[in-house]
C-alpha cells in the first residue's frame, strides 16, 4: 500500500507556470475530489482502464503513443513485482517495489481529474517533456492533494551540509507524546516502473527519522537544548529577555487548546528545578565515528526499553541516539544544526499550544523562565 509520493519542486515549477496547479487548487475545494479509494487491488485497475475509455480519454491518443502506453501498462499489471522504482540516493541507489497505487498515476487516471480529453496527449502544451512525465507529476499533486492532517504540528525545511534536504515537524501522537518526524525530500534522479525518468517518488522507509518519545518529554527536550544552547554558545531566539517576550508574542496567536489527555498540565513533583538537577553535566562529545565511551544525563524516554540520548556531534550537531538498556551502540536519529534550535525551540510551544502533546504554553515558558532566573542561579549551587 502507497502513502504518499514526494514531487519535485521541479514538477511543482512545471505545474505551477502551466497553471494546473491552480486547478487543483479550485477542484479541491469539491469534497468528491482526490484518490477515488484509500487502497487498490489489482482486480480494480481495468475499471479506472475503461473509465478513461467510456470518458472518451483514448479517442485522442496519437498512434505513436497507443503501442507504448499499451505495451508498458499491460506489463506492469501482469507482472508488477518485475517493475521497481529506482532512485538515486546521495550514498547508494535504492529500489523500491511497486504497488497498484502506483498505477494510479503512471496510467493518467489521476490526472483525468484535471486534464479533459483534448489536453490528455499534449504533455508539450504543460511543459512536460513526455505523457508519463505529466500523468505522473499531475497525479502526485493530487493524490497529496487528497491528504487529511488531523495533528500538523510545526514544520520546517533544511539543507544538510551532506546536500539532504529534510523537513521536520514536530508535534504528538494521538495519545499527546512528543514526535519529531524528519523525512527526506531530496529530488533525488527517479525512475519509474515503466523505466520514464521522472519529477517525484513515492515516499521510502529510509527517507524518514522519527524521534517517539513517551508521555510528557517535553520539558526534557527543552532543557537538553538549553543545555545545548549554553554549552556550545549557539545564539538563539530566547537569549534574551526582549527575544523570549517576542517569541511569547509570536506564540499567542494559536491561543491554547486543551489536549485530550488526563494527565495534561499535570506538574511534576517536586517543581521545576528537578528538571535542572543534572545540568551541570555536559552533554557528551561525538568522534568522528559518532562514539564516546560517555553516558549522556540528558535524555527522552520511550515505552520501550531503550531512550533517546543527546550528544553533540564533530559538527556541533544536537544528535539523539536510541540506546536499548542492552545495547551499547549509539544509533543517531536525528542531528539537529545549530541553525534549527530556533525551529525546535517554536515547534516545543506551538506543538503545546495546539494541545498536540501533555504540556502548555505556560508550563514550558516556566522553564525558560526558570532558567534565566536568579533562583536557578541559587538551585545550581544548592545541587553541587
Amino acid at each position: 500500500m502507497r502513502f504518499r509520493y514526494e514531487l519535485y519542486p521541479e514538477g511543482q515549477k512545471k505545474l505551477e507556470q502551466s497553471n494546473l496547479a491552480s486547478r487543483i487548487r479550485a477542484k479541491k475545494l469539491n469534497p468528491n475530489f482526490g484518490r477515488p479509494y484509500e487502497c487498490i487491488y489489482k482486480d480494480m485497475i481495468p475499471d479506472f482502464i475503461r473509465e478513461l475509455q467510456q470518458h472518451h480519454y483514448f479517442d485522442t491518443q496519437p498512434k505513436d503513443m497507443k503501442e507504448t502506453y499499451q505495451q508498458k501498462l499491460n506489463k506492469f499489471f501482469q507482472n508488477k513485482d518485475d517493475h521497481k522504482w529506482t532512485v538515486n540516493k546521495t550514498t547508494k541507489q535504492e529500489q523500491e517495489k511497486s504497488e497498484w497505487e502506483d498505477f494510479l498515476l503512471i496510467s493518467g487516471f489521476l490526472a483525468s481529474y484535471i486534464l479533459q480529453p483534448n489536453e490528455f496527449w499534449k504533455p508539450q502544451q504543460f511543459g512536460f517533456s513526455n505523457s508519463f512525465e505529466l500523468f505522473g507529476t499531475l497525479g502526485t499533486a493530487i493524490w497529496n492533494a487528497s491528504e487529511i492532517t488531523i495533528k500538523e504540528g510545526y514544520t520546517w525545511t533544511s539543507k544538510q551540509s551532506n546536500g539532504i534536504d529534510y523537513v521536520t515537524e514536530i508535534t504528538g501522537s494521538e495519545h499527546g507524546d512528543l514526535r519529531i518526524l524528519r523525512t527526506d525530500i531530496t529530488p533525488y534522479k527517479t525512475i519509474d516502473p515503466l523505466g520514464n525518468i521522472v519529477l517525484y517518488r513515492p515516499e521510502l522507509d529510509t527517507d524518514h527519522q522519527t524521534i517517539a518519545a513517551y508521555h510528557s518529554t517535553e520539558p526534557a527536550l527543552l532543557v537538553t537544548i538549553l543545555k545545548y544552547l549554553d554549552q556550545e554558545k549557539v545564539q538563539s531566539c530566547i537569549q534574551t529577555q526582549q527575544q523570549r517576550s517576542q517569541l511569547m508574542e509570536e506564540i499567542k496567536q494559536f491561543g491554547q487548546r486543551i489536549g485530550n489527555f488526563a494527565d495534561f498540565g499535570h506538574e511534576t513533583p517536586g517543581g521545576i528545578s528537578l528538571y535542572f538537577v543534572n545540568f551541570d553535566s555536559k552533554i557528551p562529545k561525538l568522534d568522528n565515528q559518532d562514539t564516546t565511551q560517555q553516558q549522556s544525563f540528558y535524555r527522552l524516554n520511550t515505552d520501550s526499553e531503550g531512550d533517546f540520548a543527546a550528544y553533540i556531534d564533530q559538527e556541533k550537531n544536537l544528535c539523539f541516539a536510541y540506546e536499548a538498556d542492552d545495547d551499547k551502540e549509539k544509533r543517531i536519529e536525528l542531528r539537529l544544526h545549530p541553525n534549527e534550535i530556533n525551529h525546535a525551540i517554536k515547534g516545543l510551544f506551538i506543538q503545546a499550544a495546539k494541545g498536540q502533546g501533555r504540556k502548555s504554553v505556560a508550563q514550558l515558558r516556566r522553564i525558560i523562565d526558570y532558567r534565566f532566573s536568579e533562583r536557578f542561579e541559587h538551585d545550581q549551587e544548592r545541587f553541587k
